[in-house]
């Protein structure tokens, strides 16, 4: 009795090995020309580093001030959504970009529906974030990039309403 084996359709012999040093397609992937390889990615990297460095240099440091009780909105706003605080504060910054645009509210209409701060100075919490070229835009946008303690109150509200408060007609998975 013989074994029935399977013969081999292709040798090794011929096989074609890829060879690394030749570029893996003569275009881009954009269709063009221009061979995929070193080149292409040293043109990303030198961007992502101008990126960056455009970024750092639009940075800014910056102390923003809140009262006692949006201070323990924002714990809470944190605790909800896992964030730490300076996450936070960048997402209250971005909420009120959010309002202002996507639901075309006034900023001053945004701002005015926060209560005044009447707490005394020295009762206040500071953090001190570095907002970065993204943020900054946005604050200037608004007109708010020299009260960004105003914004970042405003926004703590309102992700503190909307997300942290259970509203009388609305039912929580908590109760």
């Amino acid at each position: 009795m013989t074994k029935n084996r399977p013969k081999a359709i292709v040798g090794d012999s011929n096989i074609q090995k890829h060879s690394q040093d030749k570029p893996l397609s003569k275009t881009d992937s954009k269709g063009g020309k221009e061979p995929v390889g070193k080149p292409r990615v040293e043109q990303a990297i030198k961007a992502g580093q101008e990126n960056s460095d455009q970024e750092a240099s639009e940075s800014s440091d910056c102390t923003i001030e809140l009262s006692k009780e949006a201070q323990e909105q924002l714990k809470q706003v944190s605790k909800a959504l896992n964030l730490p605080f300076s996450t936070a504060i960048y997402s209250a910054i971005n909420y009120v970009y959010f309002v202002n645009q996507d639901h075309q509210k006034n900023i001053n209409e945004i701002i005015s529906d926060t209560p005044e701060n009447n707490e005394k100075r020295q009762n206040l919490h500071k953090h001190k974030v570095n907002l970065f070229g993204d943020t900054n835009s946005k604050l200037e946008k608004m007109g708010l990039k020299d009260r960004p303690s105003d914004c970042v109150i405003a926004g703590i509200r309102l992700l503190y309403e909307n997300n942290c408060l259970v509203k009388s007609n609305q039912q929580s998975s908590e109760i």
